[in-house]
C-alpha cells in the first residue's frame, strides 16, 4: 500500500504463545525494489483483549520481531515506513 510518502504493508498475525517472540515477514519495499526496516506498526483490529508491543530484537529489512500477552491472539497490524 502506497499513499503518498506513506508506504505500509497490512498483515494477518496469529500469536500461538503468550510473551513469546514471533517473527514476522513484513514485507516492505521501496521504489527501487529493496526490502526496508519499518519505522513503526499499528494494530488495527484483534480478536482477544491483548497487548502487542515490540520484542528488543532489533527489526530487519525483512523481519520484524513482536510479542503479545495474549495466547492464540489474531491481529491486524500495519507496517509502515
Amino acid at each position: 500500500m502506497k499513499c503518498m510518502n506513506f508506504s505500509g504493508t497490512f498483515l494477518r498475525v496469529v500469536f500461538a504463545a503468550a510473551n513469546t517472540e514471533l517473527a514476522v515477514t513484513h514485507e516492505l519495499i521501496n521504489a527501487q525494489g529493496i526490502g526496508v526496516i519499518p519505522r513503526g506498526f499499528i494494530v488495527v483490529r484483534k480478536d482477544l483483549d491483548s497487548r502487542v508491543y515490540e520484542s528488543g530484537t532489533a527489526w530487519t529489512a525483512s523481519t520484524a520481531y513482536l510479542k503479545c500477552d495474549t495466547v492464540n491472539a489474531v491481529c491486524y497490524i500495519i507496517f509502515f515506513v
